[in-house]
């Protein structure tokens, strides 16, 4: 038997593939178990938004480690405030290179003592290197378990906080930061905390995601006395775990500075993000949401309501992907009417990061066209075409549809229609097919 000797060229190819391959899934933090020192890493103390006067912030490192090795050890994070909140952290820059990636990050803690604190582990976001500038959003792990009322301890247990979230778009560089925050409150008095964090983590993995994007949600007043808030509920019936974001875009305004909120979907499970903290983040406004995921299988659905005599009237709408995108090729929507009873209200959202303009036309039940009108869109921008029968010339209309497309090379444009009876004001969401 012959055998045949692979050349040196594919032997050095093979190699660096199998070199590489690992490279961006290995720990990148610099002494990520303090086994000596606090080398690599920065403190910060924080007074918050109270006076430092009475307030106790230190960083240093400790001799008790996670595993119980004599050779190593752990930072200490101590603080307690003299009023407000009082942070002690420590933190280290790791650069991403230049694609999305997805970032797994954590520690473990260990509490000594603690009351109204927050303890856990943060991902900051930055587009220039070395973790300058002003940071494009920030992550943080669940924390810790707090008391309210009495101090407590994890009973000498160690405890994981880690999370992951996808790296926003130019993103050149992340900053993980192990904090302890002491609280202080009118009502409970001063908390504290003295923890000990070991054995962080910090891997990034090349990703693909998809991207969906919903053209509407709402906190707002409206009619009659409504006031309509959404909720979302994002499901994930794939084999992985998800990370989420969604990005506020806001409406009639470019949206690719919008804040950004992330969360993980474990495989199977649907997860409901809390309402409160969207409302109080976006007070009387509504506007798009940009949905990025690193998996395929996740779906987003929408419920805007409010309560009427007694009870709710409201939509659904889903996040809307690439199959339910207008391009040059129109998308319809039908039922529309407008009349007495009831009206409708377009809403159109830009799917791309450039600007581009929608055209849109009504058409009669008998294909006959009655109007048409061409809006142009800010990058990631959204905008709501109230009585659009109206808007586009005509009167009144008890039965047509409206073809919505845009001329842009690359565009892709959401849509969805609203058809509202005037005396319940209880929508009925029309999709684009």
């Amino acid at each position: 038997m012959r055998f045949r000797r692979p050349s040196l060229r594919r032997f050095f190819l093979l190699l660096l593939a199998f070199a590489a391959a690992p490279a961006l899934a290995q720990n990148l933090l610099v002494n990520p178990g303090f086994d000596r020192d606090l080398g690599g890493w920065t403190p910060r103390t924080d007074f918050g938004f109270g006076a430092p006067s009475g307030g106790e912030a230190t960083v240093a490192w400790d001799a008790q480690d996670a595993a119980g090795n004599a050779a190593s050890g752990s930072v200490a994070l101590h603080a307690k405030p003299g009023s407000g909140s009082t942070t002690a952290a420590a933190g280290q820059c790791v650069a991403i290179p230049g694609q999305q990636v997805l970032v797994t990050f954590g520690a473990r803690f260990l509490t000594r003592s603690e009351r109204l604190s927050v303890v856990t582990a943060t991902l900051r976001f930055f587009a220039a290197p070395g973790c300058s500038g002003a940071a494009l959003s920030d992550v943080r792990a669940p924390s810790l378990p707090s008391s309210v009322t009495t101090g407590s301890n994890s009973g000498g247990a160690w405890v994981s906080a880690g999370s992951e979230a996808l790296s926003p778009p130019g993103s050149a560089s992340v900053l993980l930061e192990l904090s302890a925050t002491g609280l202080w409150t009118w009502f409970y008095g001063i908390g504290w905390a003295d923890v000990v964090a070991d054995d962080a983590f910090l891997t990034l993995t090349p990703t693909t995601t998809t991207t969906w994007i919903l053209p509407s949600a709402a906190w707002v007043h409206g009619a009659a006395g409504s006031y309509w808030t959404t909720q979302f509920t994002l499901c994930n019936p794939g084999p992985n775990d998800a990370a989420v974001t969604l990005k506020w875009l806001g409406h009639d305004a470019d949206g690719r500075g919008g804040y950004e909120s992330t969360y993980v979907v474990p495989a199977g499970q649907t997860l409901v993000p809390d309402e409160e903290t969207w409302e109080i983040n976006h007070p009387e406004d509504w506007g798009a949401i940009l949905v990025t995921s690193s998996s395929p299988a996740l779906f987003m659905q929408s419920e805007t309501s409010t309560f009427l005599s007694g009870g709710t009237v409201g939509q659904a709408v889903p996040a809307l992907g690439p199959a339910d995108f207008a391009t040059s090729t129109p998308k319809t929507l039908a039922p529309i009417r407008e009349d007495s009873s009831f009206r409708t209200n377009l809403v159109l959202a830009n799917a791309t990061e450039t600007p581009l303009t929608a055209h849109v036309v009504l058409y009669a039940a008998d294909g006959t066209p009655l109007g048409s009108r061409d809006v142009d869109l800010p990058p990631l921008g959204m905008t709501q075409l109230t009585r659009v029968v109206t808007v586009l010339g005509v009167s009144t209309l008890s039965l047509g549809r409206i073809a919505v497309s845009t001329p842009t090379p690359g565009g892709l444009l959401a849509s969805y229609a609203s058809v509202i009876d005037n005396t319940t004001n209880d929508p009925r969401t029309i999709l684009p097919r």
